[in-house]
């Protein structure tokens, strides 16, 4: 684990604690975190409305089930993944 996200400060310390991870390994902005931390993949475990906006900034991603909230946005999404020459996995 080389970064965590979460909106929620209080959720994001807890996570930081349980993790280990540093406060710079830490964000409260996904923009932000992608510009600071080299990942090999992010893991998307946020609601599946959100899923599309972290698709736009990751590399190589894991999902969480569904991929999106419609069957437009993961079509969408599946055409960014494949466009960019990216890989998507879905968690089951």
């Amino acid at each position: 684990m080389v970064g965590l996200v979460n909106i929620d400060t209080k959720f994001l310390e807890q996570g930081r604690r349980h993790l280990g991870l540093k406060a710079e390994q830490c964000f409260t902005s996904a923009q932000e975190a992608f510009r600071a931390v080299k990942a090999d993949f992010c893991t998307i475990v946020i609601p599946p409305a959100l899923h599309e906006l972290i698709v736009d900034l990751a590399l190589h991603i894991l999902s969480e089930k569904p991929i999106a909230d419609t069957m437009e946005a993961s079509v969408r999404i599946a055409d960014k993944v494949k466009a960019a020459g990216r890989k998507m996995l879905r968690m089951t």
